[in-house]
């Protein structure tokens, strides 16, 4: 019977050790977060991020308020990707991006709308060059 009596205390103090414990991250995780600020904007964590690449090229997208759009360019060697651009900042807001062999954006759905997203591939050649441009571009529809 001690023996009972004992092995209860013992669970006893574990299950109050792990309850305590619970509580504590229930108030550390209740505690109110506030995201980092660039260039004295809010910074956006997207909620659902889509990623596309130039396979993607003439396909639709639908995204939501908050979504993220990552683009990633980069056909054969031979071109030079412009940086992807979005038709409208106010929708589709651009947060980063470089050009090159290698071109990629970044954006997030701010607003309802449609806009294009577009970069052009430039010959990479010196001397006589073909006048060859290839346009990527996606339709991406925000919703609420």
């Amino acid at each position: 019977m001690v023996w009972r009596r004992a092995e209860h205390l013992v669970l006893s103090g574990i299950l109050g050790t792990m309850l305590v414990g619970i509580a504590m991250n229930a108030v550390t995780a209740a505690q109110p977060t506030h995201p980092p600020s660039v260039s004295g904007r809010l910074a956006v964590t997207p909620s659902r991020t889509i990623k596309v690449t130039e396979a993607d090229n003439g396909h639709r997208y639908r995204l939501h308020k908050g979504d993220g759009l990552d683009v990633q360019l980069s056909g054969p060697s031979s071109l030079i990707w412009t940086e992807p651009t979005s038709s409208n900042q106010a929708v589709l807001q651009r947060t980063g991006g470089s050009s090159g062999a290698t071109a990629t954006g970044t954006f997030v759905a701010i607003a309802k709308g449609k806009v294009q997203v577009t970069a052009d591939g430039s010959p990479n050649c010196s001397g006589a060059c073909p006048m060859l441009i290839l346009q990527f571009q996606i339709s991406v529809s925000v919703v609420g």
